[in-house]
């Protein structure tokens, strides 16, 4: 799988709100693995995306995200709700396919004539495959609606995050380890990449993340520019980071701790 990360933060010169992503290239199953897939998609002038689980399907939906918000300008409001659509017809899409393959019928004419057709006991059983069915993608959405920075996170629903964003099987110990760091969209722009990158590094414990490492910054656009600006951390910079990670980031015990005498009290149960 892999591990994906956003997070919100703050630059105080110029005073901003700006977003840091990180992502790894690890691809695998069962049988094979490579670290190749550059997992980051520019869905519009205003939002990207970082995605885990099947490359093929995340290129797929975000080429409908692409096309969504190439017509659709997100509002506060209904950001929710409106990122939901291209999903739901994603999953409309895959249906379709499932049975088209299985019955050469439409997914339409499933649900309209579908017990008619094949009895309900063989009516239920396709419905309930559809219902049990995984798209095999997730997506961080990251970008900003008018001068707002927003962190969405899609897990078979679409949620708005509010300090940063974990997505793939090494989520489970990133988003402790940004917990512990107590990130926040407050958090200053460097102290954030030191924290992402950390988190990343302790999601490595997951044999499916990836070593490799992409991080980058959507710092907010300027009021004369339409297009959002993506800074990307250089080779020198993620140096930086890696000898941060050396100094700050956890370390074995080397001796066994000592506790003084009267750390301990005895009790009878």
């Amino acid at each position: 799988m892999t591990l994906c990360i956003g997070a919100l933060a703050y630059e105080p010169v110029p005073a901003q709100f700006c977003i840091v992503l990180a992502f790894d290239y690890k691809v695998s199953n069962d049988a094979w693995g490579s670290e190749s897939e550059y997992k980051f998609h520019k869905l519009s002038d205003r939002m990207v995306a970082l995605f885990a689980g099947s490359p093929a399907r995340a290129k797929e939906l975000a080429l409908m995200y692409r096309d969504y918000l190439a017509t659709t300008d997100l509002k506060d409001a209904t950001a929710r709700e409106q990122l939901m659509e291209p999903y739901v017809a994603f999953k409309r899409r895959l249906a379709n396919m499932y049975i088209g393959r299985k019955l050469a019928i439409s997914y339409q004419d499933l649900l309209g004539h579908g017990e008619q057709w094949l009895g309900t006991q063989r009516w239920q059983k396709h419905l309930d495959a559809i219902e049990r069915h995984d798209p095999k993608v997730h997506m961080v959405f990251a970008g900003f609606i008018g001068d707002r920075a927003v962190l969405f996170r899609l897990w078979d629903e679409v949620e708005e995050c509010t300090n940063f964003a974990a997505i793939g099987t090494g989520a489970t110990t990133a988003q402790p380890a940004l917990h512990a760091r107590e990130q926040r969209p407050i958090t200053s722009l460097s102290t954030t990449l030191y924290n992402v990158y950390e988190a990343k590094k302790v999601g490595e414990s997951s044999p499916e993340v990836g070593r490799r490492t992409k991080m980058l910054v959507l710092p907010r656009p300027k009021p004369e520019e339409q297009k959002m600006v993506i800074e990307f951390v250089t080779d020198s910079g993620e140096k930086h980071l890696q000898r941060l990670w050396r100094k700050h980031g956890p370390k074995p015990v080397k001796y066994p701790p000592v506790f003084p005498d009267g750390s301990f009290q005895a009790g009878r149960f």
